[in-house]
């Protein structure tokens, strides 16, 4: 994964799980039952936090792959 694919996802994913928190926490203090649409909500949340955790441990991986983009880069930068 590119390292700006990798703050593409990461800043979307981090948006979605920010805006679910604050849905879901909203619908907790205002209201005190729930309905169909806080446990959508509820797992909109749940699947952002998965796929956060997975592209921090994708990243944290993806080493080699990260190790050649960057001898890539100063490749190009010495040839510039």
């Amino acid at each position: 994964m590119s390292r700006g694919g990798f703050r593409f996802q990461f800043v979307l994913w981090s948006t979605w799980t920010a805006l679910q928190m604050v849905i879901v926490g909203t619908r907790l203090v205002l209201r005190g039952t729930w309905d169909a649409v806080d446990y959508v909500s509820l797992t909109a949340m749940i699947l952002g936090l998965t796929f956060l955790s997975f592209l921090l441990h994708i990243r944290r991986k993806d080493g080699h792959f990260r190790n050649g983009e960057e001898a890539k880069r100063a490749t190009f930068k010495g040839v510039m």
